[in-house]
């Protein structure tokens, strides 16, 4: 699991400062990170409200 700093556009679009590595198996933003996670990692049991 790793976490991507959110960057924000002029139009105020939140997306990620780095690009999203392409094993990504789900990606979860909370509005100042994306949590990435890769093959291996264990995914939180209920999606984030």
């Amino acid at each position: 699991m790793i976490a991507i700093p959110v960057a924000t556009d002029d139009n105020g679009t939140l997306y990620p400062s780095d690009p999203i590595p392409p094993d990504a198996i789900a990606v979860v933003c909370d509005g100042t990170n994306y949590t990435v996670y890769q093959p291996g990692d264990t995914l939180p049991s209920v999606a984030p409200q």
